[in-house]
């Protein structure tokens, strides 16, 4: 009966091309309704460990060696390691921290830990007397910096009313004095109970508990201050440029300076540290990590291993171990006296784009710059060499080569970056204009590569070399130059936020505008499943964009996926109450949220094996417990029951073809083109009852659809296949 209906479109093929063209498209809208009916499954996730991301601003450690570290605005606070920084885990229980940052951290091993939040809401210091894992509130107070002197004092920084304030009871009460400096970015207090202090326009000391003040010879914009060993004090400022920041040193108590390394920054609060064999370590903004082991007469940088150089803080453990704090980046911890560096928290990335190589399963994560796990997201390493932005907007993998494709926001180092080596480098391959945001990335059947931006130019461009050169493809027209998407057919779509629905026919140079079909110009996500459905934002059309039809979901669409057996994902924002899913090409739709923090998804993708990943705002990546195709259709555990898939699904060279057969008997597994020509029978044999498999090699294939069809007894099934170049 399938021959016989291939054979019949291959005869319309020849003589009446219009009528050929429809069956062929119906033919495919045909195959939604092989599949057996889909029962429902439960699906649940778990948090994968990375990728890392945040802003560590502060840290702190105690004699056992539990380290804390005070994490960056809506970070959620807190987090402990109490395995060397291994894994954190956040302890903020008590804390308000909406919108709040953890400024500074003070532990006492005999009773407490206290920290400082700020925020434009209203700042707050907390205490815990046990070890973190719950707070109280004992201040409002705001501050940047702080210190303790030998009694125990806490000593902190205002960010504004031109004070410090004291506490000596361990947090619980606050004494507040004035002080010159409006503005207090960093406090130290030497052995002789001498306070410094840095601020906007230069830094001061106090010999007398801030009686009275000295204004020392120092440069405005300072920002950290050390005192080492050897009681020498050391400076970092940042001023208008690099060439006149840096660090200074004194070794006379402040009474004066001399610059002992110029050419960076250094921004924050606690980006100088100093070891008890007297090694300077300091981070800077934009520069990385450098070092000096002769009291700061010569300087080496250490960025081995980091992500990228700008350093929000550092901390050193008892044990000697540091942990660095990158902008958006995570924390670093390094063994070895700060020559090179190791990713090991935390778990509050935004994931902004995923991307899967069907080649060999690695998994991309663009975040604060790119994070890639081969392991099936187990662990992660940042991959950003060469990448001249970390803020990486659409992400796509090239099933043919397994070349990588990045764009991002405007930056005058290039908008669009490939790697051909799975991320380890990466460069530069437009020749865009300034001004940019990459909105779209996609890949043709034939291997082309789309791009398109917006900003101060509205871009849609084209490349058939992996990059090297691009041409224009809006052909003079005011498209909105969004998401971009082909089907099967390489008709081209696009959509914007503002900017509507637009359709290039396979072959032509004349946009469609089919934004007033779809009915609204603002369209946040674009996705064509394997049918060639239509998916843009809360809408579904099932042909090309002439029609559409309401999603029974939420608002909030910010990204599709599909598994081999055609179930549709869709990952929505808060207002659209997470991840959803349908089993019926999107007529109905239902919540998958069990084990999730958060109901906000920025992006979702499914790997070769059906599980389904999740980037999670501020939670980085959740993952599927099982397969989603996993108790879907029939049973496979049911000896009773038949079932048929492969995967991976599309491929790009080689694809498995397995099924369950609940008879033993004759089988047959024969593969067809669209035309329904039989290309290769893999299977003619006797197969006993039970699980079976084939793997099915395409590489001399063209690309496009293919179908599947296996007989075993009484049972027949027919699947469609796709197969990329």
């Amino acid at each position: 009966m399938l021959n016989t209906f291939f054979q019949h479109i291959i005869t319309l093929k020849k003589t009446d091309m219009k009528t050929f063209n429809a069956l062929v498209k119906s033919l495919r809208l045909l195959l939604v309704f092989i599949t057996p009916t889909l029962f429902a499954q439960s699906v649940s996730w778990q948090q994968l460990n990375g990728p890392f991301g945040g802003t560590a601003l502060s840290f702190a450690s105690n004699s056992k060696g539990d380290i804390f570290a005070g994490s960056y605005n809506n970070e959620k606070g807190v987090y402990r390691s109490t395995d060397k920084g291994l894994t954190w885990h956040q302890k903020s229980n008590g804390i308000s921290f909406e919108a709040r940052s953890v400024e500074w951290i003070v532990v006492d091993d005999s009773s407490y830990i206290v920290i400082g939040t700020n925020s434009h809401i209203g700042a707050r210091i907390y205490k815990s007397t046990d070890n973190g894992e719950n707070w109280f509130e004992t201040e409002n107070l705001s501050g940047t910096s702080c210190a303790v002197n030998d009694s125990g004092h806490i000593y902190v920084g205002n960010t504004a009313y031109a004070q410090y304030s004291v506490s000596k009871d361990g947090g619980y009460t606050w004494t507040h004095f004035p002080h010159p400096s409006p503005f207090i970015n960093c406090m130290a207090i030497n052995d002789s109970g001498h306070l410094f202090i840095g601020g906007n326009y230069t830094g001061y000391r106090s010999k007398d508990n801030g009686e009275n003040w000295t204004t020392l010879p120092l440069p405005d914009g300072i920002n950290s201050i050390a005192v080492a060993p050897n009681g020498y004090l050391f400076a970092g400022c940042s001023r208008e440029g690099a060439s006149n920041s840096g660090v200074y040193r004194s070794t006379d108590n402040g009474d004066s300076w001399t610059p002992v390394k110029e050419g960076f920054r250094v921004n924050a609060s606690h980006n100088i540290v100093i070891k008890d064999n007297g090694d300077i370590i300091v981070g800077t903004w934009g520069w990385g990590i450098w070092k000096s082991t002769d009291n700061g007469d010569t300087w080496t940088q250490h960025n081995s291993g980091l992500g990228h150089f700008y350093i929000k803080s550092l901390h050193i453990t008892n044990n000697g171990d540091v942990y660095a704090g990158l902008d958006g980046g995570g924390i670093y911890r390094s063994t070895n006296n700060g020559e090179s560096w190791t990713q090991v928290g935390i778990t509050v990335a935004s994931v902004k784009a995923l991307a899967i190589s069907p080649s060999n399963g690695y998994l991309f994560a663009a975040v604060n710059g790119m994070s890639r796990s081969m392991d099936s997201g187990k662990t992660w390493q940042p991959i950003n060499n060469g990448l001249g932005s970390y803020d990486v907007l659409a992400l796509i993998v090239k099933n043919s080569n397994g070349y990588l494709f990045a764009g991002t926001n405007d930056s005058p180092n290039g908008t669009v970056f490939r790697s051909t080596d799975n991320g380890e480098n990466w460069a530069r391959v437009d020749n865009f204009p300034s001004g940019i945001a990459i909105n779209g990335l996609t890949v043709g059947l034939n291997g082309e590569i789309i791009a398109t931006a917006s900003g101060f130019h509205i871009l849609c461009q084209k490349s058939t070399d992996d990059g090297i050169t691009w041409k224009d493809i809006k052909f003079g027209q005011d498209i909105g130059c969004g998401k971009v998407a082909f089907n099967s057919a390489g008709d081209l779509f696009s959509a914007s936020w503002g900017g509507g629905f637009w359709e290039l026919p396979a072959g032509d140079t004349a946009w469609i505008n089919l934004t007033s079909n779809y009915g609204y110009p603002y369209i946040p996500s674009l996705f064509v499943a394997s049918n060639d459905y239509v998916y843009a934002g809360g809408g579904r059309s099932t042909d090309n964009g002439l029609t559409w039809s309401t999603l029974s979901l939420n608002q909030g669409y910010t990204s599709f996926a599909e598994n081999s057996i055609g179930h549709i994902f869709c990952g929505t924002t808060n207002y659209g109450n997470g991840v959803w899913r349908s089993t019926n090409n999107g007529d109905n739709w239902e919540q998958i949220n069990t084990g999730l923090p958060t109901i906000d998804i920025r992006s979702v993708a499914v790997d070769a094996n059906d599980y389904l990943y999740a980037g999670a705002y501020g939670y980085s990546i959740y993952k599927t417990t099982l397969p989603t195709n996993s108790n879907v259709g029939v049973k496979k555990s049911d000896p009773a029951t038949f079932y048929l898939e492969n995967y991976p699904n599309p491929f790009t060279t080689n694809t498995v073809i397995r099924w369950h057969s609940p008879v033993s008997c004759w089988q047959t597994l024969k593969i067809y083109d669209i035309f329904g020509k039989e290309i290769e029978m893999p299977v003619n044999e006797y197969k006993t009852a039970g699980n079976h498999k084939t793997e099915f090699d395409g590489t001399n294939l063209l690309a496009g659809f293919y179908f599947y069809q296996l007989k075993a007894g009484k049972f027949v099934s027919t699947k469609k296949m796709i197969l990329m170049k």
